[in-house]
């Protein structure tokens, strides 16, 4: 399934991950969608380890 987001983001399907959780982050990018990993709360050294 193809949509202008697919398009615009360059993605295989349409599904969208926001999440604090990294392995979610990880499967949802693997399987093709866009995964985006809440980091506001973490240091840029929490972030290295993650």
């Amino acid at each position: 399934m193809k949509t202008p987001v697919c398009e615009m983001l360059g993605v295989d399907v349409p599904i969208l991950a926001f999440t604090h959780c990294r392995d979610v982050v990880a499967a949802v990018t693997k399987a093709g969608g866009f995964g985006v990993l809440g980091a506001a709360g973490h240091t840029p050294e929490q972030l290295d380890v993650d």
